[in-house]
């Protein structure tokens, strides 16, 4: 049997966390990113928001895919070529470190379709971060949440005793 890959689902919107839970209760490994935006105002995060909008990502084999679309809370699979949507582990593993390292995560659609498949590198564009998630065909722009409390002098002065 074949090693299980990660599928992505359609839910109605808003009901992301709700089927995912549903789904890992039923023992179907689930991921549902979130990113937490900063307010303009006063720069501190607030209320999470999903950052693809009714999508769940599904770690199962190809066979359980029928028993997914039994559940009254799935919509569809998404499919791409007639063959449904498998975003490799790599990309996965990427999505999740870049998510848990940015704030205000953003997703664009770029103008063309991406050629190859696999993450690219992260990458910076002025303060935010980038990562392209080539199976999806999208591009994630993100804050870092690591951030410089102070930095250190060009010239340390010298200690006088």
């Amino acid at each position: 049997m074949a090693d299980r890959e990660w599928y992505v689902i359609s839910t109605s919107e808003g009901s992301e966390i709700r089927l995912s839970s549903t789904l890992q209760k039923k023992g179907f490994a689930t991921y549902v990113p979130v990113s937490f935006p900063a307010d303009a105002f006063t720069h501190r995060a607030v209320k999470p928001a999903v950052i693809f909008p009714t999508y769940v990502f599904v770690h199962c084999h190809a066979s359980e895919l029928a028993v997914l679309r039994s559940f009254n809370q799935v919509e569809h699979i998404i499919y791409w070529l007639n063959k449904p949507v498998v975003v490799p582990q790599q990309e996965m593993t990427d999505l999740v470190h870049f998510v848990e390292r940015c704030n205000d995560v953003q997703v664009r659609k770029p103008a063309d379709v991406v050629a190859h498949f696999g993450a690219t590198p992260i990458k910076h564009q002025d303060d935010r971060e980038v990562i392209e998630i080539s199976s999806l065909f999208i591009t994630l722009t993100g804050t870092s949440r690591l951030r410089v409390i102070f930095e250190m002098p060009a010239k340390v002065p010298a200690v006088v005793a």
